[in-house]
């Protein structure tokens, strides 16, 4: 039940960054992989989040990562212009 789960939570991710990859804003790689790392990630922050409070560092660093990981380096600019980063 559990790998279900996990498989259609990649299987959706992964076609929201293939939309991403066809518009440029989301980095070139295999769409299924990235989603995995993604899922995985914020199914660990989950954790962490329930034991800490959302100001955490810590959340803040991994939720950087993932963008890195995804955004292309012009969605980033964009971000930081817009003051979201």
């Amino acid at each position: 039940e559990n790998q279900r789960r996990i498989s259609s939570a990649v299987s959706r991710t992964a076609a929201i960054i293939r939309i991403g990859q066809e518009e440029g804003s989301f980095r070139a790689g295999d769409p299924e992989q990235l989603a995995y790392h993604v899922i995985m990630a914020i199914g660990g922050l989950r954790s962490v989040a329930s034991l800490a409070e959302k100001s955490n560092p810590f959340l803040r660093k991994q939720i950087s990562i993932i963008r890195s990981l995804l955004l292309t380096e012009e969605a980033l600019a964009q971000l930081k212009s817009e003051g979201k980063e």
